[in-house]
């Protein structure tokens, strides 16, 4: 068994080995990283050829070596000699040039393999870079010193290069680098991400080695997904996931599961937006002048400013409690305001709702509402609502809530005239400055800008709005899709505290009350607690000097972290692994159900098709997602004119109301109906309920490891009725879940959600290629809220 370090254990690696006197690294993943997902990732990004063009290019040129010269290690020189057959010398040197600047853009240096090498360096002992690579070791040093620094090229001694030598480290290139440093095998420590190449080969030689495991297996698991997700959401484009390093570094180090979730899933998201705000708020004050405070609206702000203050900690924000109610409220300049309103709001929630936002007081709504008629309620209430002496009421009203308003944003952070208002949040339409703007701009005499991690407006108010993510980055149904199933984000960002709903005279701010439990408050502080500790982690795991690229590919690897949470969440950790551990996944089961986690060989001898294995034992993450998700509000969807839930546990939606499953005896167990669209969320958080291995999902889906064998006498679906899946597919969703929902008939099939039918197509081996992949888009394209996996011809590479 190899030998093992872990990534944040690099930079004591010397410590306890006092003889070494040869540093040894390798260096693609070790020393140096790269943005994207996989190496030929970077191909996408060349100009006049395709990514296959340039993979069969260097295939044809070791093909050629091996034949003509008994040698499998061939430069890029020789590569480009085959991509570009016919083009002169000066041609194949720029395309060569090309490359290796997209590289240079695209990589940057590891920080704990830096501080390795930092302290090799102060203890006399020299460092020297193996590498299997196609490029030489000049223009291996050029690209390191291009992408992290000179100080950091310049703690390098020798690189060797398996291009200049002819010779991979399998093939004895760590010989090599033996001979010529003249350095004793037992005096050299190396240490590389390949255990063949880099372990087990420097152990022929006699060299100690450690092999470097970047990776849990959760993590590695995710990163996959959201590889897929990454190339649904940006078909065509590189899979970029600039924090697969700040993961490695990281990651390893927390026990806690609700911890484990805001670091891994949470942070990848969260951190590239406040990059982003930060570098708004520049662009902002270079255009509009003064001074721009950055106002991050409460209360789902909340995450985002504390990670915003992590990573800037000399220019933090301020938190400033601005509800859509709030804001709403100051808005009633005139009568046109206010029926602009009810005819907008009329019939979305219920007349004392309505009334309430129009700042009537308790003693009048409750004498409108006995004289409401029993029928026609709507028009009667309309009618009464915009009476003359109601609208000038209101319109009184809502100027002096104005005023206390304006008296609040002084007191928090005094703005002057001419200065900018940054109203930071999670999105979706701008809400909160379409109505709040026109009042501050008169008020305050500042200029207002709305910066949101989520921008689909549903009008073109015209206003000063932009989004991490919108329409000058996403497609229309991309957005939607994203918007429709964010409530797990907004539960994980919110702050445990009622909502603002007044302001009182000296500006200070009036709550309504908190129904959020305390359980569910100390599970999303633990997974704030990760997100923070993910914006820290990232700033020390990446060293680069070249950030002309990072936006480009932070959002990227934003958006298919979100996709993957929303649309492909994974059994990222099982109870009793490390990363999430028994005791973590215990503290975040409900009371009565921490009696049923169990080893893992317990969890795959339980029959997939048992009656209690329906509510099987949910992931280390998916008890804390339900249980922050319970206390949603129900809310209105102007969109549709008709109330909507913005959580998938409101105390109506029940089973009973919308039942998922049914018992078939004709296909050995239990399926899965398909449910209205509207109930993708409670799908997608059913599914962060998680697969238990022999167990199952919330709703009834049957998986497992016993019925994706086709075990009869273990509960699956009987023997011979579909091929299992080979494990390099199983791992794109866990336990072969797909392909076994996908098993069985034409009905069966028509049953599921349409994402969980596209998947199942991706995985089904009885199908294949374009067949596939039609039948994939089909399924997506049956369900409006699953938009996002349009593209599955691109993702399809990664199963």
């Amino acid at each position: 068994m190899a030998d093992t370090i872990l990534p944040h254990e690099l930079p004591t690696a010397l410590e306890t080995r006092a003889g070494v006197r040869l540093l040894s690294l390798d260096c693609f993943d070790t020393l140096l990283w790269r943005d994207t997902h996989a190496p030929r990732d970077i191909f996408r990004l060349l100009s006049g050829t395709t990514p296959q063009q340039r993979m069969w290019a260097e295939t044809r040129a070791r093909r050629s070596a091996l034949l003509r010269h008994s040698r499998n290690e061939v430069s890029i020189e020789e590569i480009y000699a085959e991509l570009l057959p016919n083009a002169d010398a000066a041609t194949r040197a720029a395309a060569v040039d090309a490359e290796i600047d997209a590289e240079a853009r695209h990589c940057f240096a590891f920080g704990p393999t830096v501080a390795l090498m930092k302290a090799a360096r102060e203890r006399g002992i020299k460092t020297v870079i193996v590498s299997d690579t196609y490029l030489s070791g000049k223009q291996l040093r050029e690209l390191i010193r291009r992408a992290a620094g000179d100080e950091v090229a310049g703690l390098i001694d020798t690189i060797f290069a398996s291009s200049e030598h002819k010779l991979s480290k399998k093939e004895g290139l760590l010989g090599t680098m033996l001979r010529k440093t003249s350095v004793k095998p037992e005096r050299v420590l190396h240490i590389g991400d390949n255990c063949a190449a880099d372990h087990d080969a420097a152990r022929r030689h006699g060299i100690p080695a450690l092999h470097l495991r970047q990776f849990t297996d959760g993590c590695a698991q995710r990163l996959r997904l959201e590889a897929a997700t990454g190339a649904m959401v940006d078909a065509g484009g590189a899979v970029f996931q600039p924090h697969r390093a700040t993961l490695a570094a990281g990651a390893h180090r927390i026990e806690d599961a609700a911890e484990a979730l805001g670091h891994n899933v949470l942070g990848p998201v969260l951190v590239p937006f406040a990059n982003w705000l930060e570098q708004e708020a520049e662009a902002l004050a270079a255009t509009n002048g003064g001074r721009v405070h950055m106002l991050f609206l409460m209360r789902d702000g909340h995450l985002p400013r504390r990670i915003h203050e992590a990573a800037f900690p000399a220019r933090a924000g301020h938190a400033i409690e601005l509800s859509r109610f709030t804001a709403t409220a100051a808005s009633f300049r005139d009568e046109a305001a206010v029926h602009d309103y009810v005819e907008a709001e009329l019939g979305n929630g219920t007349p004392e709702d309505l009334l309430r936002q129009l700042l009537f007081p308790p003693n009048e709504i409750a004498e409108i509402i006995e004289a409401l008629p029993e029928t026609a309620q709507l028009g009667a209430l309309a009618k009464t609502v915009c009476a003359p002496r109601h609208i000038k009421a209101i319109v009184k009203r809502s100027q002096a809530f104005a005023e206390r308003l304006a008296t609040y944003l002084r007191r928090e952070c005094d703005p002057q005239p001419g200065d900018t208002l940054l109203l930071a949040d999670l999105g979706y339409n701008g809400t909160v400055q379409n109505h709040a703007e026109p009042v501050l701009r008169a008020l305050l005499g500042v200029h207002v800008a709305g910066r949101y991690l989520l921008l689909r407006e549903q009008a073109a108010t015209g206003f000063d709005k932009r989004g991490f993510m919108d329409g000058s980055t996403h497609d229309a149904d991309t957005l939607e899709a994203f918007a429709a199933n964010v409530a797990v984000l907004e539960q994980l960002c919110t702050a445990a505290q009622g909502s603002v709903i007044d302001y009182s005279d000296d500006g200070s701010p009036v709550r309504a009350g908190n129904s959020i439990k305390g359980r569910q408050s100390e599970t999303r502080e633990r997974a704030q607690r990760g997100a923070i500790a993910f914006a820290r982690d990232h700033a020390q795991a990446i060293i680069r000097t070249n950030d002309s690229a990072r936006a480009e590919c932070e959002r990227s690897g934003a958006a298919a972290a979100l996709a993957r949470l929303m649309f492909l969440p994974s059994e990222a950790v099982r109870p009793g692994d490390r990363q999430g551990g028994t005791r973590a996944a215990r503290a975040l089961l409900p009371e009565g159900r921490r009696s049923h986690v169990s080893s893992r060989r317990a969890a795959r001898a339980r029959p997939a098709a048992q009656p209690d294995s329906a509510r099987a034992t949910p992931l280390w993450h998916g008890p804390a997602l339900r249980g922050l998700l319970r206390s949603r509000h129900r809310r209105s969807d102007p969109a549709r004119g008709r109330p909507r839930r913005g959580g998938i546990e409101h105390p109506r939606d029940t089973d009973a109301q919308w039942p998922l499953s049914r018992d078939d005896p004709r296909r050995g167990g239990t399926i899965c109906r398909r449910p209205p669209v509207r109930q993708t969320l409670r799908m997608a958080a059913d599914r962060l309920g998680g697969i238990r291995a022999g167990g199952g999902l919330p709703g009834g889906e049957t998986v497992g490891h016993a019925a994706d064998r086709g075990d009869a006498d273990a509960g699956g679906h009987g023997a011979g009725r579909a091929a299992p899946l080979s494990m390099h597919r199983r791992r794109f969703l866990p336990d072969g879940a797909a392909a076994h929902q996908f098993r069985g008939t034409g009905d069966a099939r028509r049953r599921l959600s349409p994402a969980r039918r596209a998947r199942a197509c991706l995985q089904s081996r009885s199908d294949c290629g374009d067949r596939s992949r039609t039948r994939a888009m089909n399924c997506l394209r049956g369900g409006a809220s699953v938009n996002l996996l349009r593209a599955t011809a691109a993702a399809h590479s990664f199963l």
